[in-house]
C-alpha cells in the first residue's frame, strides 16, 4: 500500500516531534505538536489573554455608560457645535438622542470674556421631546460663545459644553 505524501509529513513531524522531547527535558509531545511552547509559556500566553479579557470586560460598561444608562447626547445644535455663524441667532436649538425633561435641564450662555448672556429657560419644540429650544435676551455681538448645557434623559443627568462663533 501506498502511503499519501500527506500522511508521510505527518509521520515526519511525530519522528521529528519526538526528537524534539529528547532534546527539550520537560516540555510534552502536544507541545512539541503546537510549535515547541514550553508548559510554562503556554501558562503565561493564557494568563496574558485572560488579564485583556478582564480589562474588556471591567471598561464595558464605562465606555457604554451612556447607552445603558440612558443619558443623552448632544446629537446636533443651531448654531452648531464650533460652527461660525454670519448672523447673530435669536436662539439655540439642542437636539439629543433620548427624550429630555425640559424642567430638569439647564442652559447657560457666556461670551469670551465669561460673562453671562441672558438666556431664558429650555422649552421643549412642539412635537420633539428630544429637543430643546433657548431663546437669547439679547442679540449677540461677534465673538466666540460658550454653552454649557444640563439635561435630564430616563432619570439619568448629563451635560456638556460646547462654543460657537459670531463673525461680524
Amino acid at each position: 500500500m501506498r502511503r499519501s505524501a500527506a500522511h508521510t509529513s505527518v509521520n515526519d513531524a511525530v519522528r521529528h516531534c519526538g526528537a524534539e522531547l529528547r532534546s527539550r527535558p520537560g516540555s510534552t509531545k502536544a507541545d512539541a505538536l503546537r510549535g515547541g511552547t514550553s508548559g510554562r509559556e503556554a501558562i503565561v500566553r493564557r494568563r496574558v489573554k485572560l488579564f485583556v479579557v478582564w480589562i474588556l470586560i471591567a471598561l464595558w460598561p464605562t465606555a457604554t455608560k451612556a447607552l445603558f444608562r440612558g443619558q443623552a447626547i448632544l446629537n446636533r445644535a443651531v448654531p452648531g457645535v464650533g460652527a461660525t455663524v454670519g448672523l447673530p441667532p435669536a436662539e439655540l436649538l439642542l437636539s439629543f438622542n433620548h427624550d429630555v425633561a425640559p424642567a430638569l435641564s439647564g442652559v447657560g450662555v457666556a461670551d469670551s470674556n465669561g460673562r453671562s448672556v441672558p438666556a431664558g429657560q429650555p422649552e421643549p419644540v412642539a412635537g420633539r421631546a428630544y429637543e430643546l429650544r433657548v431663546r437669547l435676551g439679547r442679540a449677540l455681538k461677534p465673538g466666540v460663545y460658550t454653552v454649557d448645557w444640563s439635561v435630564v434623559s430616563r432619570g439619568a443627568p448629563s451635560s456638556g459644553v460646547y462654543r460657537f462663533t459670531v463673525a461680524p
